[in-house]
């Protein structure tokens, strides 16, 4: 039954493939995963030191084995609906607008990071070293996605990919204002949020004329984005991830 269950849902994700090839997946990953398991104790740690390497080994082999089984494009589009990072990435994409060449390129971007950024294993070095080092992943994979997407889209990327954007866009459809509004009230954001920075790192300032100072970028902020949502899309906007 379990495996009769596990096929249904891998012909519901991948529509294209024939019966023959989702056994051979369901098969292959079995195989793999059984591999896997046998490297770790009961109590989920590895069984050896070389624990890390074997894993890379079995995923190596079980990708092989997928460019057996599947022609190129089978395979590709199987690991864009099945992977998790091609996952998250169509997740964090819904307000982009992405063509199917920019996934593809920031997919491939994005796997080629994943394993450094989240190592399944323990570097070796202190908290903040990892975080050091997390930090220049990041710098280094967004210097590539700008030079894949070019500096006009990487700006709309950086922008679609911002959380307070994405509520913003679903609180703009759901006011049924113009989708332009939600850019219009991040242009805001971007500004304020600019000019408060230099405000807070004014060491000439008093502690009273700073706190006057984002007073009244507060008042001019709450003006600019009423004019753009009106009253009731203000209150909601603070409600909903604007309250910055």
């Amino acid at each position: 039954a379990m495996q009769d269950y596990a096929a249904e849902q891998m012909h519901f994700q991948n529509p294209n493939l024939s019966d023959e090839k989702i056994s051979g997946i369901l098969r292959i990953r079995e195989t793999f995963n059984k591999q896997r398991d046998d490297l770790h104790a009961p109590d989920g740690t590895f069984r050896d030191l070389a624990g890390s390497e074997k894993t890379q080994a079995i995923d190596q082999a079980q990708q092989e084995a997928m460019a057996q089984l599947l022609t190129p494009d089978e395979l590709q589009e199987y690991d864009l609906r099945s992977n998790r990072v091609a996952a998250g990435l169509r997740s964090q994409l819904t307000a982009f607008g992405t063509t199917k060449e920019e996934f593809l390129a920031l997919y491939a971007i994005k796997q080629s990071y994943e394993d450094r950024l989240y190592p399944s294993e323990p570097t070796g070095k202190s908290a903040q070293e990892d975080e050091q080092a997390h930090t220049e992943l990041l710098r280094q994979q967004d210097t590539e996605i700008k030079a894949a997407l070019g500096d006009a889209r990487f700006a709309e990327y950086q922008r679609a990919i911002d959380w307070s954007y994405r509520q913003t866009m679903q609180l703009v459809s759901r006011l049924a204002l113009p989708p332009e509004t939600a850019n219009q009230v991040y242009a805001v954001q971007q500004e304020i949020q600019t000019r408060a920075q230099a405000v807070r790192s004014n060491r000439d300032l008093s502690p009273a004329e700073s706190s006057a100072q984002l007073a009244a970028l507060s008042a001019e902020t709450q003006a600019k984005v009423t004019t753009a949502l009106g009253e009731a899309g203000f209150a909601a906007y603070r409600r909903y991830g604007g309250d910055w």
